[in-house]
């Protein structure tokens, strides 16, 4: 009997809007290019590295975790720590808690392949 979380097949999903202009001025002599874009993300699939000495490491950011008890708990923006239980789904893949509702969703891997 397999448990499993409606988190467990999650696909990450993004909504988005883009506006661009490109001109020649000047008899061709200069060329203008501008942008504008938008988006936003459901069921974000970020990558971290959760270091033994109790750092995390992401594309673009660094926090703190550590455990207590049965929880996992992690300070991701210099504010205190917040923790969460966690079930294994099945293998690698995991669903965290936090205060009793889903928060997000997870696949352990060893090592950091992605060395961050």
């Amino acid at each position: 009997n397999r448990r499993r979380s409606r988190w467990s097949d999650a696909l990450e999903r993004s909504k988005g809007w883009e506006l661009g202009v490109k001109t020649t001025l000047w008899d061709g002599r200069v060329n203008l290019n501008a942008a504008l874009f938008h988006t936003v993300y459901e069921d974000f699939q970020g990558q971290a590295y959760y270091d033994p000495d109790g750092t995390i490491r992401g594309d673009g950011y660094a926090a703190e975790w550590k455990v207590e008890g049965d929880t996992g708990c992690m300070d991701y923006d210099g504010n205190g720590f917040k923790c969460w239980t966690m079930e294994i789904v099945e293998g690698p893949a995991h669903v965290w808690y936090l205060d009793g509702e889903v928060s997000a969703a997870a696949m352990v891997v060893e090592g950091n392949p992605k060395e961050f």
